[in-house]
């Protein structure tokens, strides 16, 4: 029987220096750990789609609430702001 086709890739690589990138220091400096764990979520999101992701920055924030769990995650608009940054200084298109 064959494998079933699966959407989006498997796993995808991530640089083991991925925190000394001067992009990702500038996120943690503005959000701390929250900042680096939303991009990485969103990442795991991107890829497991595909390469693009198409969704509102509101319900995207909402996803990532429910993804990072509503304990550790702030508030909605808190992620919002989080994405937007890594959209204004280059870590997505």
């Amino acid at each position: 029987m064959a494998r079933p086709f699966k959407q989006g890739l498997q796993y995808f690589p991530l640089d083991v220096n991925i925190f000394e990138d001067e992009k990702i220091q500038d996120l943690n400096l503005a959000f701390g750990i929250m900042g680096e764990m939303v991009f990485i979520r969103l990442l795991t999101m991107i890829y497991s789609n595909g390469y693009y992701l198409e969704k509102t920055i509101s319900s995207l924030a909402k996803s990532l609430v429910k993804s990072i769990g509503a304990n550790w995650a702030p508030r909605t608009s808190d992620i919002e702001e989080i994405v937007v940054y890594c959209g204004e200084v280059g870590l997505f298109d």
